[in-house]
């Protein structure tokens, strides 16, 4: 739809490498209202996010270089396991934060 009130959200696919998952993002990343961010690899395999971070880095700069507020969301954290969502929620914000760190 060409129309600019129409917005998407993104999310790496399933077994997609890094490069190919990021190019999709690209064409698309000038509509997306929000991002799920997880780490899945391969299939639905769940991992901590920091094991993609290299992924996550590359995604959250070019977010950044929008210049526009966006949602990044924790969509699944490994095991559904709660107690992990902090470390989780941690490791998003330091990737969200770019280089240097600190809270993003």
């Amino acid at each position: 739809m060409d129309h600019p009130d129409v917005r998407t959200y993104w999310q790496p696919p399933l077994d997609l490498p890094d490069a190919e998952a990021v190019a999709g993002l690209d064409t698309v990343i000038d509509r997306v209202a929000a991002v799920h961010a997880f780490s899945w690899w391969p299939g639905t395999t769940r991992h901590p996010l920091s094991t993609r971070a290299e992924l996550w880095r590359t995604v959250l700069a070019r977010l950044r270089a929008r210049r526009r507020p966006l949602d990044v969301l924790l969509e699944f954290v490994p095991e559904n396991d709660e107690k992990v969502l902090a470390r989780e929620a941690r490791t998003l914000r330091s990737l969200a934060a770019g280089p240097g760190g600190g809270p993003g």
